[in-house]
């Protein structure tokens, strides 16, 4: 009869924890605007553009999963259209006090470069 009450409670638990089990949430951004002239790194790739972004994050327990798309389009003819994707993991440690980042962040500027880098960052609140 013990092993019975066990095994019924740890199903009972089982079943309880099943239903209440949600997906993680996703929080994101999705944006658009003009501007008069396009930065990266000190350089004007272009005077006037059209750029939109859209990001996401993911908390799965500790981790949260984070990537981002951004594009500017130039309107004018000299000027460079830009795509640039950012993926990376994250967590916090000891009430957010401690936040560790790592990741990937790829530039593509057309025909004439495309670049591939990694990143870490570490924060510590003091």
């Amino acid at each position: 009869m013990k092993t019975t009450t066990v095994i019924l409670s740890a199903l009972l638990g089982f079943f309880i924890n099943a239903a209440s089990a949600e997906a993680p949430p996703v929080k994101g951004n999705v944006g658009a605007k003009y501007s008069s002239d396009y930065n990266r790194r000190g350089e004007i790739l272009s005077a006037e553009a059209l750029q939109a972004q859209v990001g996401f994050n993911v908390g799965l327990g500790s981790v949260d999963v984070f990537g981002d798309f951004f594009t500017n389009q130039s309107t004018d003819s000299g000027g460079a259209d830009t795509d640039e994707t950012t993926l990376g993991l994250g967590t916090s440690l000891f009430d957010n006090n401690f936040n560790a980042y790592i990741g990937i962040y790829n530039t593509d500027l057309g025909a004439a470069e495309d670049t591939l880098e990694a990143f870490a960052s570490i924060q510590v609140e003091t």
